[in-house]
């Protein structure tokens, strides 16, 4: 808050960030919650087209992560790890991101830990849209994230997500079964079991998937963006 304070309107993503401000002594009515708009655009191929299409097979059941390629934030030195301990060839995990300087460190210690079970793409949004599609499993490794794009677009993919209780998990998610303790040795290998022997309902998919559309689309949200800026526009 010290940092932005001076600012005549101030739009905050989520909760957690709003209330931190107004702790802080900011008047809230220059402030605004409201999230990104969100976009997913179901593609129009078919899951089993698009699984040879990047080279899976139609029995892989494939854990995705959308996320900058590091440990220091994403954890996905953690992620790795988890998912070799299922000790499971017919997982495969997809990682879908950017290089960074940490990067080349991860692949070493996945192509020790899952060999070629571990995939790594940097591609278009339009080809995120398509790999969460085909993936099983949305899994956000970090223990810190604002309103995280990522994790509402699998969402709305209809994916089911494991996610740690960070205030923007919380925020997206709205259940807690979705949140997983992820500080703990074994926390996410367990919980992919969980899933995988349990999967969800289609009933519940969609639930969860129209309650992120109602939320984060822009649709619902133009009109609230529309006031924010007519404010800041009309200001003295």
């Amino acid at each position: 808050p010290p940092s932005y304070e001076d600012f005549d309107q101030i739009q905050h993503l989520y909760p957690d960030s709003f209330e931190k401000a107004a702790r802080f002594g900011i008047e809230e009515e220059k402030m605004h919650l409201l999230p990104n708009c969100v976009f997913y655009t179901t593609p129009r191929e078919s899951r089993e087209q698009l699984r040879q299409q990047f080279g899976f097979q139609k029995e892989d059941y494939i854990i995705i992560c959308v996320a900058a390629w590091n440990r220091y934030q994403k954890r996905l030195d953690y992620l790795i790890r988890e998912v070799a301990g299922l000790r499971d060839p017919s997982v495969k995990l997809l990682l879908c991101g950017h290089p960074e300087a940490e990067t080349k460190a991860l692949k070493l210690l996945a192509a020790e830990e899952l060999g070629a079970n571990a995939r790594w793409f940097t591609l278009a949004p339009e080809d995120v849209h398509r790999v969460l599609y085909i993936s099983n499993v949305f899994v956000l490794p970090s223990f810190t994230e604002g309103l995280s794009n990522a994790l509402i677009e699998a969402v709305m993919a209809e994916l089911p997500v494991i996610c740690h209780p960070h205030p923007g998990g919380k925020y997206i998610l709205e259940d807690d079964q979705w949140l997983v303790d992820l500080s703990a040795k074994g926390a996410l290998a367990n919980r992919l079991k969980i899933l995988r022997a349990q999967p969800r309902s289609e009933e519940e998919m969609k639930r969860l998937q129209n309650r992120a559309m109602e939320r984060f689309s822009a649709e619902p949200l133009a009109g609230e963006f529309y006031e924010m800026v007519n404010k800041a526009y009309t200001a003295e």
